[in-house]
């Protein structure tokens, strides 16, 4: 992952990931709105160097930081 893309994501993921149910229209919205937000951005998925597709990560992100007890890191 580059450095802008690893900051990039880190504020993006701050910004837009709040601590809830996963669910897939969520998860599938979110996907939509980094893709757009990295086209804003001049980046690329492939900067971020994201496991899989970018719904099954931000859903998975999703239920991270919503495990009790988890640091939101």
């Amino acid at each position: 992952m580059t450095s802008r893309g690893k900051d990039f994501l880190e504020l993006w993921i701050e910004r837009n990931v709040l601590p809830r149910a996963a669910d897939e229209d969520q998860a599938e919205r979110l996907a939509l709105k980094l893709a757009n937000d990295l086209a804003v951005e001049g980046l690329t998925f492939e900067e971020l160097e994201i496991d899989g597709d970018a719904q099954s990560y931000i859903r998975d992100i999703i239920v991270k930081i919503g495990e009790p007890g988890t640091p939101g890191d």
